[in-house]
């Protein structure tokens, strides 16, 4: 009796256990990523979704940054109208203005993104007077982020929680050189200016708590550049100074390892030429030869894989949109003219 007993409340437990709700919250999945790749082909304003064209625009404009949001997808560039355009911001192929230029420069935008609140921030140039000032452009109001009455420029931004990064350069008055800066939101953050010449920072990443900025320094006295960037404005050098090399936009973080994408000009018996590698931790990977005329705009890393890209130039001068992965060449169709602008993973 007493092991029918038993046998009677083992099968009650397992009955009970079976219609109990499970309570355990599933894992959320991580949300699958894209390489998104803005670029102009044909004069018009375009990018690539997974090597998929989409035409931002059908009128003739140009494209300097790129964002996604929520499956949104923000653009920043120009209308350009006769001589001349309209700064814009384009969401899903809707255009918004931001100023008509008119025949003057007005805002020239050079990146975007769109933050938590979902309010959209183009970084780029506006002209003071006569003096072009870094700046951005938020809720219809301009926030100058350069010194007052002096030169500079917002090259690239980068989103950090609701905190914007943005770096590029700022003329000196006292000795008429650039430096490299770097903006958190409307204020300095960081400046670097080169002992022997001139800098430019162009790229900029943020890894927890590091700020990165990759560049340029260049020698007034040899005439050369090294590609470098900075870590918290640590100064790095990444080519030796040997070969005139420069970094015109292209950083990625990934744990310890730094990529840093650089062009060097080379000359040839018919003039100059330019070879494009990117940096591993200062070790170099080479991906052109120097037969065509390459140079390259932009780095991402997705997928344990490196994806750079370019603007070939053909021997007529016109300039054709690449893209490399992982050091294999990818050229768009070479009846759309244009290049790569931007490369960013979503």
């Amino acid at each position: 009796m007493k092991l029918i007993f038993n046998l009677l409340v083992v099968v009650l437990t397992l009955i009970f256990s079976s219609c109990k709700k499970n309570t355990d919250t599933p894992a959320t999945p991580e949300k699958p990523k894209h390489v998104y790749v803005a670029l102009d082909l044909d004069g018009r304003a375009a990018y690539t979704k997974n090597d998929t064209t989409v035409f931002i625009s059908t009128a003739r404009s140009t494209v300097a940054g790129i964002f996604v949001k929520d499956g949104d997808v923000y653009a920043a560039g120009l209308l350009i109208q006769g001589l001349g355009s309209k700064a814009v911001y384009w969401k899903n192929g809707v255009e918004t203005i931001i100023t008509d230029n008119g025949f003057g420069p007005g805002f020239i935008p050079s990146d975007i993104v769109v933050n938590s609140a979902g309010e959209v921030i183009v970084a780029g140039i506006t002209n003071i007077s006569t003096v072009g000032s870094a700046a951005y452009w938020k809720n219809g109001t301009y926030t100058i982020v350069g010194a007052t009455g002096v030169s500079s420029r917002v090259e690239e931004m980068v989103l950090s929680g609701n905190d914007i990064y943005l770096c590029g350069s700022e003329r000196v008055p006292v000795s008429n050189r650039t430096k490299a800066m770097i903006w958190k939101n409307n204020t300095k953050l960081l400046e670097y200016t080169s002992t022997v010449g001139e800098a430019w920072a162009s790229a900029i990443a943020i890894s927890g708590t590091d700020i990165y900025a990759g560049g340029w320094d260049y020698n007034n006295t040899t005439n050369i550049s090294k590609a470098v960037y900075w870590k918290n404005g640590i100064l790095n050098n990444v080519s030796d100074g040997t070969r005139d090399e420069y970094c015109d936009g292209g950083i990625a973080v990934l744990g310890t390892d730094v990529y840093l994408l650089s062009n060097e000009y080379i000359s040839t018996p018919t003039g100059s030429n330019t070879l494009t590698r990117y940096y591993k931790n200062g070790i170099p990977v080479l991906l052109t030869t120097g037969t065509n005329k390459t140079e390259g705009t932009s780095l991402a890393l997705y997928n344990n894989r490196v994806y750079v890209g370019a603007a070939a130039i053909t021997s007529a001068g016109s300039k054709d949109p690449a893209i490399w992965k992982d050091g294999v060449y990818n050229v768009y169709p070479t009846t759309m003219r244009g290049w790569v602008k931007r490369i960013r993973v979503f």
